[in-house]
């Protein structure tokens, strides 16, 4: 994976430069700026990722899976570093009202994330972790398909049932979605809390015989990692781009 970043610290060498946003570029020609921002090039001034500011910088890969695997290590670090627990539960899915057999938890797990009307089977959250919204929720208010926030509140469904026994190494499984979960500072709102629901949706399996599934899940991801289409049209301040192939 070669990665490109906006230096915000260091400049090129021997290069007639001048300040462009977080980085430098030199007048001779973009591409030659472009460059210098390469973490294999020679005159590339490396940041120090463990320190502030680009210890959370966001990573935009044109692969989906490095994008899961970099969330899912992002979200760890974040609880561990923030010491907010982490709660991890999965759709709340029926059919005819009623849970799901063996069978059918086995059809719907394997189906792919279009096939689901691209809900999460299993989403992670916890308090000031990034999240990004993936489906057009309250268009009126700028809350759409890419809008971003931070979580500031996860009130439990009033059914869920755990003890300070069921934690692991600051984790928590839940039987059911969070009821209320509150994420602030949206991209496009200008002030305010938007209040977010678990979000209806159906979709087909085929066991033995067809069945309509209707679940409930929140229609947001981890944002610590973005696809190329993602991150289209995002205000990021600092960001690592993956140059390699989709393949």
């Amino acid at each position: 994976m070669e990665l490109v970043l906006a230096i915000s610290d260091g400049r090129p060498p021997n290069a007639n430069r001048q300040p462009l946003l977080d980085g430098y570029f030199a007048q001779s020609t973009v591409g030659t700026a472009v460059q210098y921002l390469v973490l294999t090039d020679p005159n590339c001034v490396l940041p120090d990722f463990p320190c502030v500011p680009w210890d959370d910088a966001i990573l935009i890969t044109p692969q989906n899976s490095v994008q899961t695997y970099w969330d899912e290590a992002a979200s760890t670090k974040h609880g561990r570093s923030s010491g907010n627990i982490k709660y991890l539960f999965c759709a709340e899915d029926y059919v005819h009202h009623r849970q799901l057999s063996t069978v059918k938890r086995f059809a719907v797990a394997s189906l792919s994330f279009d096939d689901t009307d691209r809900l999460l089977t299993q989403l992670t959250v916890s308090l000031l972790m990034k999240a990004m919204v993936t489906k057009n929720i309250y268009t009126c208010a700028g809350v759409a398909n890419g809008s971003r926030g931070t979580i500031a509140g996860i009130m439990l469904d009033k059914r869920e049932t755990w003890f300070e026994a069921t934690t692991n190494q600051g984790s928590i499984s839940l039987m059911f979605p969070p009821a209320v979960s509150v994420m602030p500072d949206i991209q496009r709102l200008s002030r305010g809390l938007v209040t977010m629901f678990p979000d209806p949706g159906s979709f087909t399996i085929r066991t033995s015989t067809c069945a309509e599934v209707q679940w409930h899940q929140f229609t947001l991801t981890p944002a610590y990692a973005f696809t190329n289409l993602k991150s289209q049209g995002q205000a990021i301040e600092r960001v690592m781009v993956d140059l390699g192939s989709s393949q």
